[in-house]
This record gives C-alpha cells, sequence and structure tokens, in this order.
C-alpha cells in the first residue's frame, strides 16, 4: 500500500479518536455541571421547608379526619420526591383539651423518632382566651411522646388588639427561652399589618419581642388576610426580617372575595408559594388540612397539583 495513503489513514484514525474522546470529555462534563446543579437545587430546597396541617375534629364531622397519621405523611413524601423538607401541623378537636391532644399525638405520630411535627402551642382562634396557650411543661410533655421539631405561634398579636386585650409579653419570651434551650424552632405567623398612626403595631411589635431569639424565629404572614395581598407582605417580611415565611389559606378566597375556601383555585394557592418561595421564604405553612386531603388522609387534586408543580419546578 503506498506509505502516504497509509500516513493518511493514521492521521485520520487519529483525529477521529481525538474527536470521540472530546466528545465523551464534553459530556462528561455536560453530566457533571447537571449532577452539581442537581444537588445545588436539592440543598437550597432542603432549607426550605413545608408543613402541613392535619386535624381530627372528631366523628360528628365528615370533612376532617385523620385517619392513618403515617399514611398521609408517607402520601406527602411521594409527592414531594425529596424536594423539601415536610413536617406535619397536627391539631385535635380545635385544641381544647390538652389532656386528649396530647394522648392523640402520642398515639398516632410515632414517638419521638417517628414523624416530625410543628406544636401548636399559642393561638388566637375564636374562644375568649388565647387557644392554645400551652405551658413549657406541656411542650415539654408532647417532646416526651413526639418528635417535635418546632412550635407555632399563630394570630396572637391580632387576636389580642381585635379583643383590645394587653399582650403577654413575659410569657412569650419564657416560650422563646424555653425553645432556645431546647433546640427547637418558632414559627410565628400573624395576619393583621402594622398601622403605625392608629398605633396599631404586628410585625414591628414581633421584631421587638424576639430580640436575642432572632436565629431560632421564623416570622410569617398569614394569607388570610384582607389587609395586605401576599406578595406585597412577603416583600415587608423579606426587608424586616432575616428569617420568614408565610402561612398559604385559602380562607384569603373568603376574606378578599367573600367566597368559599373550598372554591379557591389551587392554581392561585400554587402562584402565592411560588411567590413566596422565589422571594425567600424559610418555611410555607399550609392550612386547612380539609382544602388539601379527602376524608381518608390522602391528597387531593388541589394538593397533588400544588406539591407536584412545586417538585417539577424545582426539577428543572
Amino acid at each position: 500500500m503506498n506509505r502516504a495513503i497509509i500516513l493518511t489513514a493514521v492521521l485520520v484514525c487519529i483525529i477521529l479518536t481525538a474527536s470521540f474522546v472530546g466528545i465523551i470529555a464534553n459530556n462528561s462534563l455536560a453530566d457533571e455541571n447537571k449532577s452539581l446543579k442537581e444537588q445545588l437545587a436539592t440543598v437550597k430546597n432542603q432549607q426550605l421547608t413545608l408543613v402541613f396541617h392535619v386535624c381530627e375534629k372528631g366523628e360528628e364531622y365528615t370533612y376532617a379526619q385523620l385517619p392513618n397519621a403515617s399514611y398521609t405523611y408517607n402520601q406527602i413524601l411521594a409527592l414531594n420526591n425529596n424536594t423539601y423538607q415536610i413536617i406535619l401541623l397536627p391539631e385535635y378537636k380545635g385544641n381544647l383539651n390538652w389532656t386528649e391532644e396530647l394522648a392523640w399525638i402520642k398515639a398516632n405520630f410515632g414517638g419521638p423518632q417517628g414523624i416530625p411535627i410543628m406544636l401548636d402551642v399559642f393561638g388566637g382562634g375564636s374562644q375568649s382566651t388565647p387557644t392554645p396557650m400551652l405551658t413549657t411543661d406541656q411542650i415539654s410533655q408532647a417532646m416526651n411522646v413526639a418528635n417535635v421539631k418546632c412550635i407555632r405561634i399563630a394570630e396572637v398579636i391580632s387576636w389580642h388588639i381585635e379583643n383590645n386585650l394587653s399582650f403577654p409579653t413575659s410569657y412569650v419570651r419564657e416560650i422563646l427561652e424555653f425553645c432556645k434551650t431546647n433546640n427547637l424552632g418558632v414559627f410565628w405567623t400573624e395576619w393583621k399589618n402594622d398601622y403605625p398612626t392608629k398605633n396599631i403595631e404586628t410585625f414591628t411589635a414581633i421584631k421587638n419581642y424576639i430580640a436575642s431569639y432572632e436565629n431560632i424565629v421564623t416570622v410569617s404572614f398569614s394569607t388570610n388576610s384582607q389587609e395586605l395581598e401576599p406578595a406585597d407582605a412577603f416583600l415587608k417580611l423579606d426587608q424586616m426580617f432575616t428569617q420568614w415565611g408565610t402561612s398559604i389559606q385559602p380562607w384569603y378566597w373568603n376574606t378578599t372575595r367573600n367566597q368559599n375556601l373550598m372554591d379557591m383555585p389551587a392554581s392561585l394557592i400554587l402562584e402565592h408559594t411560588l411567590a413566596a418561595e422565589g422571594l425567600g421564604a424559610k418555611i410555607i405553612q399550609f392550612e386547612p388540612y380539609w382544602y388539601l386531603f379527602d376524608s381518608n388522609g390522602a391528597p387531593n387534586e388541589n394538593l397533588e397539583l400544588i406539591l407536584t408543580n412545586l417538585v417539577n419546578e424545582n426539577h428543572h
């Protein structure tokens, strides 16, 4: 064979081999970049916690039953696909009887190593006194029988303003100190806006109450408010607090549209959620239970739409 032809063939083989190696290297680099991107997204999402209200209203109710908390929790985990941290917020018969609620939590949430929960500690509600209003001893009782990761303070400044009562600052500071000592997070959500000219302080007051506890408290806006649109409230909290979140509620549809909460489009709940996530929320809590789950504790079409789209958005 002509020597020139042989040399040409060898050069062609070398070039083809180099090109092939280059393609492999580029593909490998692309795969590594994709993997790194996915890992960074996972780290980012694991810093965001989604909290789902679950409740048992009693046998006389057909729409708020929790037959099996583990089943419900696992159904959420399946939809979540390892995207966010997931915590449940249990409520038993309106938090009216602590002894009964503690027994229910003990029997249904898997013990101290079981389902991670956010414990309702201090709330407003519709009673003549704040409901609940747990002591530090009662929080300890819950920690002994359940996997308590954090506690919730819910719409209590709003409640005291509406009822023209002074706020129990010393009680709240005692709770905050207990949580700091016991490595518990605090989720504090309110719906009422600040009105300095009317001497009404909500989030401004929280800023003072949590002084020296900022690293354990996530301050939240409840979207059932008719005083601020969710996105405006999120921007406000982002400017005021290091750690902030939101309680996403279809009661928004009732307070802003005077329509049944069950008729609020899940797509709008998703819109509010994406806005909070995009602006840097640390915790996003959803309620009520019966808007997101059926009577068997399975995710309904609202939750499937919301969580599936959140997960898909973060895996693109």
